[in-house]
């Protein structure tokens, strides 16, 4: 009988996803205790005037390693949560984030390389927005209003365009596509009614803003600490989504 002398005795069940529970816990608090030392790293060195130091090949890349293998384990949660009653979340949308993911840490990457690299940074960023756009208009509701949002962001993005193109038509161009991807983007995300992606886009709008802005039309201290604040936090909100249907 259960519990007798000499017969071994099964492990609660539970055991295995309370282990699983705790490893994202860890992994989500390395990612935010990461992403606020490279906060204070940006915050440091604009204060000082000096470029970016090398420990932010560690600080900025490290979070989004941690958020993409937390979105790879969002078909995991998602059986856990549907003993709960969670919707869960379907394999392409799961694909098509951690696609996105990437591609933001591949411009992640090549931003904090050479200036000659920024057209790239660009480029693969605009790649992400698009597999985010992709993974969005999947979950449309049938009405949102927070699409209205984006009209915000014109003023500012017609000053940055300018800005831009004053420098480099090229340039110009490559910011006119990728603040209208980025735009398809939000709407996109405006469109499900989810809080949690609602957010993210948002602050993914707001940091791209600040970051063209401060590029491109005035630099201002605070500015750069801002864009980093604002697009981990949007990644974080992007994942949160992902893992917590």
């Amino acid at each position: 009988m259960p519990g007798s002398v000499g017969t071994p005795v099964a492990p609660p069940r539970c055991c295995g996803a309370d282990r699983y529970a705790a490893a994202v816990l860890i992994g989500w608090v390395f990612a935010v205790g990461v992403a606020l030392a490279d906060w204070m790293l940006v915050e440091r060195a604009d204060r000082s005037g000096t470029p970016p130091i090398r420990a932010r090949w560690f600080t900025k890349i490290a979070p989004m390693v941690v958020l993409v293998a937390l979105a790879g384990t969002a078909s995991t949660v998602a059986a856990t949560a549907a003993t709960d009653g969670a919707d869960g979340v379907d394999a392409a949308t799961q694909r098509w984030m951690i696609a996105a993911l990437l591609a933001c840490l591949a411009g992640d990457v090549l931003l904090l390389m050479a200036e000659r690299w920024f057209i790239a940074g660009l480029g693969a960023f605009l790649l992400g927005h698009l597999f985010f756009v992709v993974a969005f208009v999947g979950h449309r509701s049938e009405s949102s209003t927070w699409s209205a949002l984006v009209l915000i962001a014109i003023p500012f993005g017609l000053r940055i365009v300018g800005g831009a193109a004053g420098r480099d038509r090229f340039l110009g161009g490559a910011v006119v596509a990728y603040l209208l991807v980025i735009t398809a983007m939000f709407v996109a995300a405006a469109g499900t009614g989810e809080p949690w992606l609602v957010g993210g886009a948002a602050l993914f709008v707001a940091s791209d803003t600040v970051l063209g802005w401060n590029r491109f039309v005035a630099h201002r201290r605070g500015l750069p600490a801002a864009v980093m604040v604002t697009y981990h936090l949007a990644q974080f909100c992007f994942v949160a989504w992902l893992t917590s249907r």
